[in-house]
């Protein structure tokens, strides 16, 4: 089961860049959904790492517009956000992913 673990600052392609080949983001076009664009990525250590825009209410307008925002990192452990940095720093981008807790 994942929980909030933490959130990272970056555009989607930022985003999209740091997804493996293949984790294509889910997205909704329905502005009552909680959340309307997604990444799931799966790593072997840490699990399922969920990289969500939460309660923006537009349809994906904003995640989705190529402004930097505010996304949340759901996981099961902590590791994600080490995970993503990891993945931020191979792919030359230089924001950082910090835990909530």
């Amino acid at each position: 089961m994942s929980s909030l673990v933490g959130y990272v600052t970056a555009t989607f392609d930022q985003i999209r860049d740091i997804a493996w080949e293949g984790d294509a983001p889910l997205t909704s076009n329905d502005a009552s959904e909680k959340v309307s664009t997604e990444f799931v990525l799966d790593d072997f250590e840490a699990g399922e790492i969920r990289i969500y825009d939460w309660k923006h209410y537009d349809a994906g307008v904003e995640a989705r517009s190529g402004y930097p925002i505010q996304w949340h990192i759901g996981a099961s452990s902590q590791y994600a956000i080490e995970v993503i940095n990891e993945r931020l720093d191979a792919e030359g981008h230089d924001m950082v992913a910090t835990t909530c807790r």
